[in-house]
C-alpha cells in the first residue's frame, strides 16, 4: 500500500504546482514627480499558452481596481480607478503589473489575484507616497543667505561709491 501512496505523490508532483507562485515585491513608492505609477506583480510558474485560461483581478481593500477576463479579452476598471491598465499579452509571460495615473493612485495595500484554470495565487503590494524636497536643509540655508549677502554687498558698494562720487563732485 505504501508504494502506491508514494507513486501517487510523485505523479502529482510532476503535474505542476496546485498554486501559482507570485514573487514578493518590496513596497512601491511614488512622488509628486511621477505621472504614472506601476505596481508590479510577477507570476513565476504560468503554464497557460493562451489568454483564454487566465483571469486577473486587482483590488484596493475591498474595491475592484481592474478585472481582466482572458476568455473574453475584456478589462473592467473600478469607479475610482479609471486609468487602470495592464498589458494582457504580458500575462502569458507572468507579468500582471498594474499601471495607474498618479491622480488615481491611492497609498495603501493593493492585491493582485491571478487565476490560471484551476490554479490561483495572490500577492499584496504596498503603495507609498513619499514627499521629496527639492533641496537639502543645507542648500535651503544657502539659498536664503546668498541673496541677503548680495543685497548687503550691493548697499555697501553703493555707500562707498556714493562717498567718493560726492567727494569728486565737491572738488569741482
Amino acid at each position: 500500500m505504501w508504494p502506491l501512496v508514494v507513486l501517487l505523490l510523485l505523479a502529482s508532483a510532476s503535474c505542476g504546482s496546485a498554486q501559482l507562485i507570485l514573487n514578493k515585491t518590496k513596497p512601491v513608492e511614488y512622488t509628486n514627480c511621477n505621472k504614472t505609477v506601476v505596481i508590479p506583480c510577477f507570476v513565476s510558474n504560468v503554464e497557460a499558452t493562451t489568454l483564454d485560461d487566465l483571469y486577473l483581478n486587482w483590488k484596493f481593500g475591498n474595491e475592484n481596481v481592474l478585472t481582466f477576463v482572458g476568455s473574453q479579452r475584456t478589462s473592467t476598471t473600478g469607479n475610482n480607478f479609471s486609468s487602470a491598465s495592464i498589458v494582457p499579452e504580458a500575462l502569458l509571460e507572468g507579468t500582471a503589473s498594474l499601471k495607474l495615473d498618479k491622480s488615481d493612485a491611492v497609498p495603501g495595500n493593493y492585491t493582485c489575484e491571478v487565476t490560471e484554470l484551476s490554479r490561483e495565487g495572490e500577492a499584496i503590494i504596498e503603495l507609498k507616497y513619499r514627499v521629496v524636497n527639492w533641496f537639502s536643509p543645507n542648500e535651503n540655508i544657502l539659498i536664503i543667505i546668498f541673496p541677503m549677502l548680495a543685497i548687503l554687498l550691493f548697499w555697501g558698494q553703493f555707500g562707498v561709491v556714493s562717498k567718493y562720487l560726492f567727494l569728486f563732485l565737491y572738488m569741482f
